[in-house]
Formats: structure tokens, sequence, C-alpha cells
């Protein structure tokens, strides 16, 4: 996937690095800030047998989109 257009707005460029430093806690790697960045919503909850099936949507969802070269991003689990 090689429109990062947006994605590199927030993570190149010497001040972003504050930017990169954060992303590198919660897990990026080098390679993940060339990546476009795609926020996965999730309504997943356990409290609700209408929302109890969302989490095996949003696991494919997110491997979809890793194959396809971008770094997905969704809120934990809990």
């Amino acid at each position: 996937m090689a429109d990062n257009r947006r994605s590199k707005l927030i993570t190149q460029g010497v001040a972003r690095s504050p930017n990169r430093a954060m992303l590198r806690a919660v897990g990026f790697r080098d390679g993940d800030f060339d990546k476009p960045i795609v926020g996965v919503a999730n309504g997943h909850s356990t409290m609700n047998p209408c929302n109890a099936g969302i989490q095996p949507l949003v696991d494919r969802a997110m491997a979809a989109l890793e194959a396809a070269g971008a770094k997905p991003q969704v809120s934990p689990r809990r």
C-alpha cells in the first residue's frame, strides 16, 4: 500500500519525533512509519449480545489491512 500521504504528516520529519516516540511506545517499529495508519472502529462489548459478535469482524478487518500493507490501529480490548 503506497498511499501514505496523510499518515506521514504525523510521522515524518524532525518535528514529529515526539509522535514517533509515542507510537513506538504502543508497538510501532521502524518500517511501520512508512505505512498508512488506518483507524478501525470497534463496538465490541460483552455487555450486550448485539455487539458480542463484532470482535471476529474487527480481527478480520485488521488482518486484511495488515496484508494490504497498512498499519491498522484500534482501541485495545478490555
